[in-house]
């Protein structure tokens, strides 16, 4: 039996979250995951002079550095107890954050298809079995431009191999370090802060992990994006990236195994500040919340610096859970899902309908690697690079606008797909659709209507809007939801975006149902028209909508079992520190070849119109091992399926809609089911509680 690293950080994060009033300060300060010992990072309010922060902290440690101007590294002694020391410092006056300096890895899914040697993202024409035209319609947008080295790229990575024949073009160079010194020595190679910046002969950028000046590439997952950002093209060898010409400056903040920690991280994205980059793309992830990291991303959007961030490749819902720094809530963050060769999201891609902005390719992308190499390798961090690139050729053709202007041209230009309506904000990508200089924008929506509601889930329909006004047909739309009537652009921007499903035009009309919503929920619905370069029509009117009012009318709490009928083994039942659960590994992990349930005494509440609300977590083989939730209409002859979990969550509530599987029936069992195939067994799935959520008959 076998398991990964990343399952078994899962499994612990997991365990943590059902730990003492002691673990959840270890889960407070970020010590719960993995760290480096005897060190802190504490960030101080606003105001908090350096002098006073260097005063107030330096009888804590051994030593203290200046991150930022907020933020300070602290190093103690080996036989600290850090965790004491973490309180003791939140509790002192200008502090407002302490936290871990946490281990960080890098995204990366290499496939075993190593023959593959098209840029499909780049231009799709259905090679290998893909679907043409699923690209970033990088090939038109070179009819516009392929790029300016007057756009300076940040790549906070594993490095770059700045001496690869398709990158050596267009990696920057230092002015402040370029040319000779009074003594006519290169300041290149002499030794000295010629640009005054603190860090000595950073001609090609700078190796924050092993605080040298060369960030030169070993692991290759830097190098690899890159090319996909900027790797020279026309030249006759090679790939291309989405820019021909642009500037690449490598910044170096993993080990050579693909290995950091907080501070390393924010002194990389305090160097690209500094240089004044226009964006910086940022291919990794996954530790906790960090008040350092935050900082500093705060502080590159001050200076007008775009953040392009993986959403992560553990299959999970963003929006359900703490991914980060994708999730943190700045503006200038572009969160990245994955995409294959056919428009689907890909099975290792997190997202997240109101968490995660857009889609790229990211599955089986040929790119640079160190030592003049190329190859391929999947991940939310191969997606990443080709918005990152997409944002530089913009800049490339409207210099004169601003970072969050060309976010915004960018994601409100994507195509919006059936695939990934309800997975991502916006859409895959499309930068030539985003090249176009139409400044004409769709009408507003006209014949808005609330066509049915639900208990979590209501669905609307309105008429096609133009696109040039009320010529043509826009090419999509965007729906909002609010506590009031939206009569301005500050409250479209401040409104909630909504998870959707099944948007689709229906002859003259188009529909659309907004989910998962909390329960006996209320408010104003408003929809707008975009076209196909990212101009926003009108205004609809704001309508009213109320959901059902509903109560739990069935729960089990797994802590009696008074509503289970039956157990197949291995089902059982666990308890974790005083939590109840079922469990289908109560043991540890699950076997394989197995194919068990737990299944239900008969449930008879009155009604179909019914929501099930599962709190869970689960930890099961990717695409090969999966837990259904199923239904029995006939007494338990045959089982309808209600939904599935697979991959690995921490715990979460997850709501099923029953309407459509019980029709009109309303005497059902339920049953959890756990299958697995003959290869690996992992942690599981543990049920905590489940409700039946309806409108009471009366």
């Amino acid at each position: 039996m076998k398991t990964t690293p990343t399952r078994l950080l899962g499994a612990l994060i997991s365990l943590t979250l059902l730990a003492t009033a002691c673990a959840k300060d270890k889960k407070k300060f970020g010590l719960s995951g993995p760290h480096k010992e005897a060190e802190l990072i504490v960030t101080l309010k606003d105001g908090v002079e350096r002098n006073r922060g260097f005063s107030l902290l330096r009888s804590y440690g051994q030593s203290t550095e200046a991150l930022n101007s907020r933020s300070y590294l602290l190093k103690f002694s080996t036989d600290v107890d850090l965790e004491k020391m973490a309180e003791t410092l939140s509790a002192q006056s200008g502090v407002i954050a302490v936290e871990a300096n946490q281990i960080y890895k890098l995204y990366e899914k290499t496939p075993n298809d190593t023959s593959f040697d098209e840029l499909w993202g780049l231009k799709n024409e259905g090679q290998s079995s893909g679907k043409a035209g699923v690209d970033i319609g990088a090939a038109a947008a070179w009819e516009e431009t392929t790029g300016s080295r007057d756009v300076v790229v940040g790549v906070i990575d594993s490095g770059v191999d700045y001496t690869h024949p398709d990158l050596i073009a267009n990696i920057w160079k230092n002015p402040g370090e370029t040319g000779l010194d009074t003594k006519g020595r290169d300041k290149s190679t002499n030794g000295i802060d010629d640009d005054s910046n603190g860090l000595v002969d950073d001609f090609h950028g700078y190796d924050f992990y092993d605080n040298d000046n060369d960030p030169m590439d070993v692991n290759s997952h830097g190098t690899h994006v890159a090319g996909t950002i900027g790797a020279s093209g026309d030249n006759g060898e090679g790939v291309a990236g989405v820019n021909w010409n642009v500037t690449l400056v490598p910044i170096k903040v993993f080990s050579d195994s693909g290995a950091t920690s907080t501070d390393v991280l924010v002194k990389g994205i305090e160097y690209a500040t500094s240089l004044g980059v226009y964006v910086t793309n940022n291919s990794w992830g996954g530790g906790e919340y960090s008040e350092a990291i935050l900082g500093a991303i705060q502080k590159a959007e001050k200076n007008n610096i775009l953040f392009v961030a993986a959403a992560g490749n553990d299959n999970v819902d963003n929006d359900s859970g703490l991914h980060f720094p994708s999730n943190y809530p700045v503006d200038n963050i572009i969160s990245v899902a994955a995409i294959d060769r056919s428009d689907v999201l890909s099975i290792f891609s997190n997202w997240g309908a109101k968490t995660v902005d857009v889609a790229a390719p990211g599955e089986d992308i040929y790119s640079t690697l160190p030592k003049g190499k190329y190859g391929l390798k999947s991940g939310t961090s191969m997606a990443a690079p080709h918005v990152t690139g997409a944002l530089a050729l913009l800049k490339s053709r409207f210099p004169d606008l601003s970072g969050k202007e060309l976010k915004q041209k960018l994601i409100s230009s994507t195509v919006q797909t059936s695939q990934l309506l309800g997975k991502v904000i916006n859409g895959r990508i499309n930068v030539a659709n985003a090249m176009e200089k139409d400044e004409t924008p769709p009408s507003a929506v006209t014949g808005f209507d609330i066509i049915e509601t639900g208990i979590n889930a209501f669905s609307i329909s309105w008429s096609p809007a133009g696109d040039d006004g009320d010529v043509g047909s826009a090419a999509q739309y965007q729906i909002r939801l609010s506590a009031l009537p939206i009569l301005s652009e500050d409250e479209w921007l401040a409104a909630e975006s909504p998870a959707i499903e099944n948007m689709k035009r229906e002859g003259d009309v188009y529909r659309a149902t907004i989910r998962n919503l909390t329960f006996n929920r209320k408010g104003y619905v408003t929809v707008r028209a975009l076209d196909n370069v990212g101009n926003l029509g009108g205004l609809s009117e704001s309508l009213l909508f109320v959901l059902k009012q509903t109560q739990t009318l069935w729960s089990e709490d797994n802590n009696t079992l008074n509503q289970w009928a039956a157990f197949g083994s291995p089902w059982g039942v666990r308890d974790v520190n005083g939590i109840t659960m079922i469990s289908d590994s109560p043991a540890g992990f699950y076997a394989n070849g197995i194919d068990k349930s737990v299944v239900s005494k008969d449930i008879d509440v009155g009604t179909s119109d019914l929501v099930l609300e599962v709190r869970q977590r689960f930890d099961l083989e990717k695409e090969f091992d999966f837990g259904f939730i199923e239904l029995s209409l006939d007494g338990g002859l045959t089982w309808k399926e209600a939904g599935r979990v697979n991959g690995t969550s921490d715990w979460v509530n997850q709501s099923y809609s029953l309407k459509s599987v019980l029709g009109l029936v309303k005497k059902f069992k339920l049953r959890l089911r756990v299958k697995s195939d003959s290869s690996v067994g992992y942690e599981g799935w543990d049920v905590d509680s489940l409700r039946m959520i309806g409108v009471k008959p009366e």
